[in-house]
């Protein structure tokens, strides 16, 4: 996989919260500033989280899972891990 590069690569990760992640996928989505693409980015963490369940082997993915603080915030990116109608025409894509 093309990510792989990058994963293997790191030296080291980052930590930071809730509001900072939500802010880093509005800038690099490149997403209104403010409140306004919030709900976007939390939207497309949700499909990308969802979709990275479906490929990626249940125990990684959980691993994976692991790494988010247990807080309704964070869980929240998961809200959309195995439903189905949720990429459904029509459906509420965040904003």
């Amino acid at each position: 996989m093309e990510i792989d590069r990058f994963l293997l690569e790191a030296e080291s990760g980052q930590q930071f919260g809730f509001d900072e992640f939500v802010s880093r996928v509005v800038d690099r989505a490149a997403l209104s500033d403010g409140e306004d693409g919030r709900p976007e980015a939390v939207y497309y963490v949700q499909a990308v989280f969802a979709l990275l369940a479906e490929v990626v082997p249940g125990s990684e993915f959980d691993e994976m899972r692991e790494h988010f603080p247990e807080d309704d915030d964070f869980d929240q990116f998961f809200e959309l891990v195995g439903v189905e109608a949720a990429f459904e025409k029509g459906a509420n894509r965040g904003t």
